[in-house]
């Protein structure tokens, strides 16, 4: 059910997404569609189905009293890039090939900017929702800490997570250490924006916000992967890295075999 609608909810009774036979389709659906994707083909019409489509699923997700944020940039994400293959049909005409220079650009700066831009609103967040004293009480994070491991615990009654965690009792005894620790996430998400600017500083932003991402996994066990997983690809730029190396492949034939090979070999290492 939606007892707590949120967004599109609002307006649409996504419950028909609930029922099992419903959301197989669903499913197969979108994944047909990501293959389109990742093709680079049709790309007018697959981007704007893959937006809603991813939309209304957590929009559904989040509709049950609770809002979950772990899914959001996603969505973000695939709605600029709509936008923009959108706004270029507009000037350009339709083009349902591989993305030309021009709108890979476009596309990868305009996902760059959602991204990075999550981070700067979170910053704001903080600052805002607290009257500016955010950073000053970044310490008692440490407590979220406590509480983590006791909804662990009661979670699974595992006996390891009894008790409280031995890094939060240390921060709580160490108040500048831990605003000086879980501050600078905050500025590093601040400064995210400047990603904007070349690729170095892309790259060290990048590693920078999946190492607090990471960090935060290991205190906290709250996992944000799909944060992650964007940094890596839009700021970090592996697929930038990969691309460069396959340049350096003289044989077309030999680069194609390679990009088929790893492109059924990351669903297949997933299943087997």
């Amino acid at each position: 059910t939606q007892p707590h609608p949120a967004g599109l909810a609002h307006f649409f009774d996504l419950t028909w997404l609930s029922d099992p036979h419903n959301l197989f389709a669903y499913r197969s659906v979108i994944y047909l569609l990501i293959l389109f994707y990742v093709a680079g083909l049709l790309l007018p019409i697959v981007l704007p189905a893959l937006a809603v489509g991813h939309a209304l699923m957590f929009t559904l997700y989040n509709s049950q009293g609770y809002t979950h944020h772990g899914y959001q940039i996603v969505s973000l994400t695939l709605v600029a890039q709509a936008a923009t293959v959108l706004y270029y049909t507009a000037l350009k005409g339709l083009r349902l090939q591989p993305p030309d220079a021009l709108l890979s650009s476009w596309l990868l700066v305009q996902s760059q900017v959602v991204v990075v831009g999550t981070y700067l609103v979170s910053f704001f967040t903080k600052i805002l929702s607290t009257g500016g004293m955010w950073l000053w009480n970044a310490n008692y994070i440490a407590i979220d800490l406590i509480k983590t491991q006791r909804q662990h615990y009661f979670s699974r009654f595992n006996p390891s997570d009894a008790g409280n965690p031995a890094e939060a009792m240390w921060l709580l005894e160490h108040p500048w250490i831990a605003r000086g620790f879980f501050a600078s996430g905050a500025l590093l998400e601040a400064i995210a924006f400047l990603a904007l600017a070349n690729r170095r500083l892309g790259f060290l932003i990048g590693v920078g916000l999946v190492l607090m991402h990471r960090s935060v996994t290991i205190l906290m066990g709250l996992r944000f992967q799909f944060n992650e997983m964007l940094c890596v690809i839009f700021l970090v730029g592996i697929p930038y890295f990969v691309a460069r190396c396959l340049e350096r492949v003289r044989s077309r034939a030999v680069r194609l075999g390679i990009l088929i090979g790893a492109g059924l070999g990351v669903p297949l290492s997933y299943f087997v």
